[in-house]
């Protein structure tokens, strides 16, 4: 399947992933539409409860570590430096924080 955002290619998804969890994690609208670009595909649906009944809370947490690690919004002042992680002949590695979120990231 393709995910796109207005009419912008954003990712191609193949066999076995899932899509749309973002918006019933965080009870939003749907951000992206996804059209089937196979003809073999099979996708299968859940409505909320489904979700919230089949996948369990460590799960949950984990999707939204994940979908974390998309944010297209993460500037540099937003960043907090908390160690060196190592250098080589083209710069080095820093271990930085989002301030706002704790995520971490290894910032070359």
């Amino acid at each position: 399947v393709k995910i796109s955002i207005d009419d912008k290619l954003i990712r191609t998804l193949g066999k076995g992933t899932c899509f749309g969890e973002r918006a019933v994690l965080f009870d939003e609208p749907r951000s992206a539409t996804v059209e089937v670009s196979s003809t073999v595909a099979e996708l299968w649906s859940l409505d909320h409860q489904q979700f919230r009944s089949i996948v369990s809370k460590d799960m949950r947490e984990e999707l939204v570590k994940r979908i974390q690690l998309q944010d297209t919004t993460v500037s540099l002042k937003s960043l907090r430096h908390l160690r060196s992680i190592g250098a080589g002949s083209f710069g080095s590695v820093r271990l930085v924080e989002h301030r706002r979120t704790k995520m971490r990231y290894a910032l070359k």
